[in-house]
Parts: structure tokens; sequence; C-alpha cells
């Protein structure tokens, strides 16, 4: 399996590469910058689609095309037989972001990064992914998220 992870901050990309390759070492990750970087790479190979990701991890905020222009843009090229699994990953906390991606029904789902090995596997098999929101109380936050007990207060 092919995954994209189109995202501008290098440690997102480091930890959700590893929480991949945690989970199974055999997909091929497609690693882009920005929306318009993984655009390009779709443009140039729509007559090739065994080159196409299967799965998208897209971020909102980003420079040159962030994640909604990335979304519109896509909607307006993709040949009709392509549909990736596109998730949504992002710090954004901010509501709105949640109404907009509503809007998208091509979004399999809005998830909060970093992503949890749960939630990664979930991806990766198919299967609906859970809402984590992960602790950063614990030492070992990288292989272990572990679900707050009040979500609304994070840091207490």
């Amino acid at each position: 399996m092919k995954i994209a992870i189109i995202d501008d901050d290098p440690l997102c990309h480091f930890l959700h590469r590893k929480l991949i390759q945690t989970v199974s070492v055999e997909h091929q990750i497609l690693r882009y910058n920005n929306g318009l970087e993984a655009m390009e790479f779709l443009i140039l190979n729509m007559g090739r689609p065994e080159l196409l990701p299967e799965v998208i991890l897209l971020d909102i905020n980003m420079p040159i095309m962030n994640g909604w222009q990335f979304l519109e843009k896509l909607r307006l090229l993709m040949p009709s037989g392509y549909a990736p699994e596109i998730y949504l990953v992002s710090s954004s906390t901010d509501t709105r972001d949640a109404e907009s991606a509503a809007q998208y029904p091509e979004l399999r789902a809005f998830l909060q990064k970093p992503l949890t090995k749960t939630q990664v596997s979930q991806i990766l098999n198919g299967d609906p992914v859970s809402i984590e929101i992960p602790s950063y109380k614990s030492n070992d936050w990288l292989s272990s998220y572990v679900p707050l007990s009040n979500p609304a207060h994070p840091f207490t």
C-alpha cells in the first residue's frame, strides 16, 4: 500500500513514518511538505494509478497550498476512478476546521496530531478510526497513548 504524508512539519513526518513502520513495514511512504508538492505528483501520475497513494494523511495548515486547497484541487483534477482514503490530520483545535471537514465526504476522519499506533493500525487495516486524545504525561508517548480522563482539559 502507498501512503502519502502531506505535512510541513518534519517531526510529524518522522513520527507518522515510524508509527506506520511499526505497524507494518510493507507499505511505501510518500512524503510531501505541502499540498502543491503532492498535487504535482498526482497530476504527473494520473495515467499510472499504480503509483498513486491509496491513503493520504493530510495536514490543514501548510505553506504554498494548504489542506483545504489541496482537497478542492483534488476534486477538480483527479480521474473518476481514483478515490484514496483521506484522513485530515491536524493540530488545529478550531471547531471551524471540524465543521469544514464535514463538508468533504471524501474525508474518512478528522484526527488530531500526532496519530496513535492504534489509529495508524486502524487506517492501514481499513477499519473505522477511533478518536483518541494522546496523553503527554507518559514517558513513552510515541508507543502508547493513553486517553485522558478529561479531554476538555488535556493538561490537568
